[in-house]
């Protein structure tokens, strides 16, 4: 079986159940296990928008649509040093905790596995809640409470129990519109603000990124993204940055793969993608559509660009149909290598 990295939303019924069925169909070979994201956390940050409602020192504004979700957004009624906010992030980091210690004690959850949270970036909340025309200052407030949300869950998660990762799919998203229309959105600048997310991590914590380019649900209520790569080019670009601005040590790195693209030009630019030895790459090739078939084509032709890398769906399971996330998990565990057995 394949390394399996798993994003962190998943669309079982609660975190036991989603702990359990990881650790059943992967096993070892998933060595950091996320809660699922469930309940109210399941459409990615759209579970902080009644929780910025609650914020006194923030007031709303019309709200603006995202795909098919109405977003609130807000502008601020004080200083943005004034403004407190309540994420919510590691209150449901440290009751999924408790359960994920309760089955590893158990022997249900494989005594390596690390614990994993997903976080979204500064960036992410401040675009997708606050008024373009009220947002000086406030993705540092939004930088300096998810600062405090990991240092809450490093109190009670020991460290050599936990995975942090950050969510960049805002980033990768205006980073494209650069491309296209804007010069004022720069490679340079979204790898400085992606080193001190990383920052916030505690050394000894392990740490990684997801680039992606969106799972918002569509009219058939599954994720898309809302655009498709031309290739890993921006990805690799990104991420090369990020790690030459770091100073602590990244795990592990995740790229999507849509499931139309087998051939060697999307995969291609990650001949440059530059790794640390220490950094694990994991290739989010692994679709229910066309199941394995489809996995190990594409696995197949990555094998020519890259290597190593292990196995991932290209976002999280959370818009993933419930009858088919069993399906997923397994297909995990059936992708072994070498890819074309």
């Amino acid at each position: 079986m394949a390394t399996t990295h798993l994003c962190g939303s998943v669309n079982l019924t609660d975190e036991e159940e989603v702990f359990r069925a990881v650790a059943a169909l992967c096993g070892a070979e998933a060595p950091r296990m996320p809660d699922g994201e469930t309940g109210e956390r399941g459409h990615w940050i759209a579970w902080q928008g009644p929780r910025l409602a609650a914020v006194p020192q923030l007031e709303r504004v019309p709200p603006r649509l995202v795909t098919n979700l109405s977003l609130p957004m807000f502008r601020p009624r004080a200083e943005p040093a004034d403004i407190r906010l309540d994420l919510g992030y590691a209150d449901a980091a440290k009751s999924s905790y408790a359960i994920f210690r309760r089955l590893k004690e158990s022997g249900v959850v494989p005594p390596s596995t690390r614990f994993q949270i997903s976080l979204p970036t500064a960036l992410a909340l401040l675009h997708t809640f606050i008024d373009p025309e009220a947002r000086a200052g406030i993705e540092e407030v939004f930088l300096d409470h998810l600062g405090a949300e990991v240092a809450a869950v490093a109190d009670v998660v020991p460290a050599d129990q936990l995975a942090v990762q950050w969510d960049v799919a805002v980033e990768v998203g205006l980073l494209e519109e650069s491309r296209a229309r804007r010069a004022d959105f720069t490679v340079p600048a979204v790898a400085d603000a992606l080193a001190r997310h990383g920052d916030l991590v505690p050394e000894n914590v392990e740490l990684g990124f997801h680039l992606c380019y969106g799972d918002s649900p569509g009219e058939d209520g599954r994720g898309h993204h809302w655009l498709e790569p031309a290739d890993t080019g921006l990805l690799v670009e990104v991420a090369n940055a990020v790690f030459a601005s770091m100073r602590r040590p990244v795990t592990w790195l995740h790229l999507p793969v849509p499931i139309n693209r087998n051939d060697d030009a999307y995969f291609a630019p990650l001949r440059e993608l530059r790794l640390d030895a220490e950094t694990q790459l994991f290739l989010g090739l692994v679709h229910h559509a066309d199941g394995l078939a489809g996995a190990r084509r594409r696995a197949r032709t990555a094998a020519r660009h890259v290597s190593p890398f292990g196995v991932a769906t290209e976002c999280g399971l959370g818009r993933v149909p419930r009858d088919e996330v069993l399906d997923l998990l397994r297909l995990h565990r059936e992708l072994r290598l070498p890819w074309d057995e």
